[in-house]
């Protein structure tokens, strides 16, 4: 029950930040890589986190600015959400399975500056219609 939990927090960057001081060390998110468990603790989460976010600011995204993940539900979509937070950022999630116009659509519509893709498919249905996705 929520309830049961008392979260002196507001948003989902502050529960996450919350969990990676309480719960460091502990496993937080699994990911089976095809042929055994990978486990991910909190701290190495949050160290991942950082290094996308840093790479954000690197490429001059500013609060604001939105980033699209392209991704089906695995480890690395919570880490590019987490990131896109932690700089202030706003996510725009794209099914796995969009087409490559539909993507385009979403990229183009959300006035997305980043694509985040989780695989071949997804990149390639990005590069193949970049010319659309510009506003």
């Amino acid at each position: 029950m929520l309830s049961d939990y008392n979260y002196n927090t507001h948003t989902v960057l502050d529960i996450f930040k919350d969990g990676v001081k309480k719960y460091g060390n502990k496993v937080l998110l699994n990911r089976h890589n095809g042929t055994q468990w990978e486990s991910f603790t909190w701290n190495q989460v949050d160290a991942m986190v950082k290094a996308l976010a840093s790479y954000f600011f690197e490429l001059g995204l500013k609060p604001g600015d939105v980033v699209s993940i392209y991704s089906e539900n695995r480890p690395e979509w919570a880490i590019a959400d987490l990131a896109t937070l932690s700089i202030g950022g706003i996510d725009a999630a794209i099914y796995p399975t969009n087409s490559a116009s539909e993507a385009a659509y979403i990229l183009k519509d959300s006035a997305s500056l980043v694509c985040v893709c989780s695989s071949k498919f997804q990149t390639d249905n990005v590069i193949s219609k970049k010319v659309n996705c510009q506003t």
